[in-house]
């Protein structure tokens, strides 16, 4: 007859398991823009501060061309640049047991630079001077946005916590814009056709009405339910496993999104961890514009207009609110002190649809402090 284990036993092990998922919470509260499973327990504020840095010369789309469809990953046309980076602060609060609340505020700034074009060759019989007449026609697609971008509040409530060994929250999480200028086609969100645009040309391309998407984000509101699903074995390793809704308003297309992470601590000080997260959209979202690419993004700037044909090289596309994408992450989580961890990671999308394939490194610190008393639940 196999031996009893003791009562002592059993609440050992319950100790061990709750002490590593508290342990995790903080290690996993280091990531201070990304929700976790482990909610803090009440009266616990976790403060973060970080920065991001992107970076992009191609670009996932598809778009039939006369029977011949064009898509993939391909380079942004006359050497074309993106750069973005992001500033941020972040408050996450155990408010009650299983419950916490989280603020993101970030501060953008994006650019875009590119070779400039004349598209438009100059009418015969045109009055002036041929070289006044390319001056003013020269399209620079060159831009600079920076401010408050989208702010992020999110509440979760843990349904299943430890001692089981899988952890289970519900998340809501609102992303609100705070008043800058949307995406739009390449020279504005009117005309949002295709023929509007070829019979309008002459009016269209010029220097005063590029706009394109160099923006903060694209300014609408969603609102996105989300459950969160976590596992900590006594090894060391983690599991996570997100899966949510986002219900976009203004016509955007709605998405499902979802990720899965792994991860090792290694001693009491350092977790590696990697994964892979995407957005799915099902629905179509509405055309904000036409926007110009090219055909062929290598041929130069010099070689566009060729024999007085202002569409030489050109695809005019339909630019929808909507796009897919997946994206790869890896990095590592330094804990400081007992309550300071460091945060570093690098991420690529790899895969998409009307969206950059952009290289993005993210350094972040948190810093948690008990705020005061709370009472709690068995």
């Amino acid at each position: 007859m196999p031996p009893r284990k003791s009562v002592c036993t059993k609440n050992s092990t319950r100790r061990m398991v709750a002490k590593l998922g508290v342990s995790l919470t903080l290690l996993l509260a280091a990531s201070a823009t990304e929700a976790s499973p482990w909610v803090l327990p009440p009266g616990r504020v976790a403060v973060g501060a970080g920065a991001n840095y992107q970076f992009a010369n191609s670009e996932f789309f598809f778009e039939p061309n006369n029977g011949m469809p064009i898509g993939g990953e391909l380079p942004f046309s006359l050497n074309g640049q993106y750069h973005g980076a992001s500033f941020y602060t972040s408050l996450r609060a155990g408010v009650f047991p299983r419950f916490e609340f989280e603020l993101n505020v970030p501060f953008r700034v994006v650019s875009y630079t590119a070779d400039p074009v004349i598209l438009v060759p100059r009418p015969m019989g045109t009055p002036g001077f041929e070289a006044d007449y390319y001056r003013r026609n020269i399209i620079d697609l060159t831009r600079a946005v920076a401010g408050i971008a989208d702010i992020n509040v999110s509440l979760r409530y843990q349904l299943v916590r430890p001692p089981f060994p899988l952890v289970i929250s519900a998340e809501l999480k609102l992303k609100m814009p705070t008043g800058y200028q949307g995406p739009s086609g390449t020279f504005g969100d009117n005309p949002t056709s295709a023929a509007d645009f070829v019979a309008r040309a002459g009016e269209l391309v010029n220097p005063q009405n590029v706009r394109d998407d160099v923006t903060l984000g694209d300014g609408q509101l969603d609102v996105s339910p989300s459950l969160l699903m976590g596992m900590a074995l006594r090894s060391g390793t983690f599991f996570r496993l997100d899966a949510g809704f986002n219900f976009r308003t203004a016509g955007a297309g709605q998405q499902l999104n979802g990720s899965f992470r792994v991860g090792q601590s290694i001693g009491r000080t350092l977790i590696l961890y990697g994964g892979i997260s995407g957005l799915y959209t099902f629905t179509r979202g509405r055309v904000i514009g036409i926007s110009v690419a090219a055909i062929d993004p290598t041929v130069p700037a010099a070689d566009y207009g060729r024999e007085n044909n202002p569409f030489y090289n050109l695809l005019l596309r339909e630019v929808r609110l909507e796009r897919d994408q997946v994206d790869l992450s890896g990095g590592f989580i330094i804990r400081i002190n007992p309550t300071t961890e460091l945060n570093f990671s690098y991420g690529r999308t790899v895969a998409g649809r009307n969206v950059a394939a952009s290289h993005s490194v993210n350094l972040s610190v948190s810093a948690a402090t008990d705020w005061g008393t709370a009472p709690t639940t068995r």
